[in-house]
């Protein structure tokens, strides 16, 4: 049987990125929890790769350098297309547990969506449908989750252009 693995160079690194900037996201917050695991194999099995565990690199020093190089092919190579999937499978990722975890998981996030450079508008934008499409649209818990990653958004805007 043919495993499934990203044919090019592009679609690896965006496959890296995932793994890499999804698994640190998760961790940050104090561990991974099994909603957050099953969510990460899932994107990389229906996306990907029929072997995701392959991709998950345990030591912080290999996925760190991992994350770089595939950052670094997406902006040469990529456009705004794999850079929002990349936010969007984040935010997914993200949503997982239930929660936007805004002191431990969004700085990452940040980081990796300023790193792709791609506009904070955007990435708030594609939180906000994300989130909708996961279920959380009426609920009073989105409502405060969306408030809280929209002030946090302007922190980083004021920030970014400070």
């Amino acid at each position: 049987m043919n495993k499934r693995y990203p044919q090019n160079k592009l679609d690896e690194a965006v496959m890296r990125v995932v793994a890499c900037a999804g698994l640190d996201m998760v961790v940050a917050d104090g561990g991974i929890v099994d909603l957050e695991r099953k969510t990460l194999h899932s994107i990389l099995n229906k996306y990907f790769t029929d072997d995701s565990g392959a991709e998950f690199v345990q030591e912080p020093k290999k996925r760190n350098a991992r994350l770089r190089d595939a950052i670094a092919i997406i902006n040469e190579e990529g456009d705004e297309r794999n850079k929002k999937f990349i936010v969007s499978c984040l935010v997914q990722l993200a949503l997982a547990d239930g929660k936007f975890a805004l002191l431990e998981e969004y700085p990452v996030f940040m980081n990796i969506v300023l790193k792709l450079g791609v506009d904070p508008m955007l990435a708030y934008s594609i939180i906000i449908e994300t989130a909708q499409e996961c279920g959380f649209g009426a609920n009073v818990q989105a409502e405060e989750i969306a408030r809280r990653i929209k002030d946090k958004l302007v922190e980083s805007i004021i920030s970014f252009y400070d």
